[in-house]
């Protein structure tokens, strides 16, 4: 027998040791798993103790964006999928390795794990399905599908004080889904539950992303000091990481947090300073452009011709982008037929894309408008009453 032979005993002691009478030593287990080629996969209590903690190093280094390492983990985690005793972990290593396929922008095979998960959740632990439904939440996001994916990470929010370890980045995915559905006071309240985590290492990058995120939604729920506060930090940690596009981010924000405050001249100067760190005619170019035209509105409408002239000829095939230019050029006209594109047009788009703040931008004209013309001042009062209870719900609507 080649089982016999390769662990040096007989056949004898072979039908022995399969009726449990007899123990496999230890060098007869090592020659037995190299005969079954199997010396690589985690059978004992050290090694499956040693390959757990190597999943969490794993989830590591995808949470950092250390992809490079991350594969290298990949390559010998993927061992347990070929062994049929361990399910738990073999669920934990598609959970995370999912991670990692949505980084890689492979969508399909991400889902296809995930998929493998699903009719165990029943019979599994608490830790599994945290992570399922952080994975689902994650898929769901990423094919933008963004109610479906807050409701999968409030589904593992609710299941988190069960599990030994708290994943900040939970709670900054949940706070940014809030901001997609423009509920920013929601959103800041996520953020500000692992703000301090981050707050005093210059060299993270989640701190970064949380200053940036928290400061803009504390800037469009009016805590304009705060936002500073936090902005001019995100700006900080971008130029100590050198992070040029982030430095460009930063400066657009502090831009946009100066006219929410008023401060058309500030904001101009950030405004024209981001500029300088975005590719003309991407989609940052274009909302930087667009904010630098409302403030020229506001302080040199007669100024505004030109640059937004140029801002819809990069924006020609944009939807978006060439109806937002589209409403500028109406606003600067003031004129009743303008006004009702604002009203029939632009503000509708908006609401139907939760961009609840931006659409207050243009209720403010139109009220204003309306106001000097005495009409309908009560219904656009209404209006801007419903968005602003939009912004403060505490759930999405159907």
């Amino acid at each position: 027998m080649d089982f016999a032979k390769a662990i040096g005993r007989g056949e004898h002691t072979v039908i022995k040791i399969e009726k449990g009478e007899r123990k496999l030593t230890q060098d007869e287990f090592t020659a037995a798993r190299k005969f079954m080629r199997v010396e690589h996969i985690p059978m004992l209590e050290d090694e499956l103790a040693r390959y757990r903690g190597n999943l969490y190093v794993f989830r590591e280094r995808i949470k950092e964006e250390v992809l490079g390492e991350a594969r290298k983990l990949r390559s010998y985690l993927a061992s347990i999928t070929e062994f049929p005793f361990e399910p738990e972990l073999t669920m934990f290593y598609k959970i995370i390795d999912a991670r990692l396929l949505l980084k890689e922008q492979e969508l399909d095979k991400a889902r296809d794990n995930l998929k493998l998960v699903e009719s165990f959740l029943d019979k599994t632990t608490n830790e599994i399905r945290y992570h399922y439904y952080y994975g689902m939440g994650s898929l769901n996001v990423a094919m933008r599908n963004h109610k479906e994916g807050l409701q999968f990470y409030l589904l593992a929010c609710e299941i988190e004080k069960n599990i030994l370890e708290i994943e900040p980045s939970l709670r900054f995915n949940i706070a940014l889904c809030y901001s997609r559905f423009g509920m920013y006071f929601l959103s800041a309240t996520y953020l500000e539950r692992i703000y301090h985590d981050f707050s005093h290492d210059i060299t993270s990058t989640t701190g970064m992303m949380i200053d940036t995120n928290l400061g803009m939604s504390y800037s469009k729920i009016g805590h304009y000091k705060k936002a500073k506060e936090l902005l001019c930090d995100a700006l900080k940690r971008a130029e100590y990481l050198n992070n040029k596009l982030r430095i460009g981010y930063a400066l657009h924000n502090l831009g946009c947090l100066s006219y929410i405050a008023r401060d058309y001249e500030n904001a101009l100067n950030y405004l024209d300073q981001a500029t300088n760190y975005f590719v003309q005619g991407d989609n940052a170019y274009l909302e930087n452009i667009y904010y630098k035209i409302l403030c020229l509105i506001a302080v040199r409408a007669s100024k505004c011709k030109l640059e937004l002239n140029h801002a819809m000829s990069l924006a020609e095939g944009d939807e978006h982008f060439s109806l937002l230019f589209n409403s500028l050029s109406h606003l600067i006209l003031k004129e009743k037929e303008s006004m009702q594109f604002i009203e029939d047009e632009t503000t509708p788009y908006l609401l139907s894309r939760h961009q609840y703040f931006e659409a207050l931008i243009f209720y403010e004209y139109l009220e204003d408008f309306y106001a000097k013309n005495k009409t309908k001042t009560s219904e656009i009062k209404a209006s801007i009453g419903d968005i602003r209870m939009r912004m403060m719900r505490e759930e999405i609507n159907p």
